[in-house]
This record gives C-alpha cells, sequence and structure tokens, in this order.
C-alpha cells in the first residue's frame, strides 16, 4: 500500500492541542500538509503553530459545545 499523498493540501486537525493530535499535526506538516489547528487550549495551540512555523494556524473552539 503506497502512502496517501498530502504535500500541498490543506488539514483542519480537531484536538491538536493534545498529545496525540499534537504528534499528528508535526507529521502532516512534516509531509507537506498546511494545518488549520483546532482545540480547547490557546496556550498549546500558539505553541504548536510557532514550533512548525508557516503553513499552521490556529482556531480556538471547543467542539463538545454547539454554543
Amino acid at each position: 500500500m503506497r502512502p496517501m499523498e498530502i504535500d500541498g493540501r490543506r488539514v483542519l486537525l480537531t484536538g491538536a492541542s493534545g498529545g496525540i493530535g499534537h504528534a499528528i499535526a508535526q507529521a502532516l506538516h512534516a509531509r507537506g500538509a498546511t494545518l488549520l489547528l483546532s482545540g480547547r487550549r490557546a496556550d498549546a495551540l500558539a505553541g504548536l503553530a510557532a514550533q512548525l512555523g508557516a503553513r499552521a494556524e490556529v482556531l480556538v473552539a471547543d467542539l463538545i459545545s454547539a454554543e
């Protein structure tokens, strides 16, 4: 099986402020994806976006609540 091509793709990653989401973000970014990082903890998301640099933006959101 060949890996999915993600170079140049845009990805909305929910749960990016947690451990598993953080690792997934790093892996996707390393393969060339542009990321919109979403989660509840603004500080964690900002730190991850700063670490990744280009092609990473932050959207703070609590997707558990419709509000």
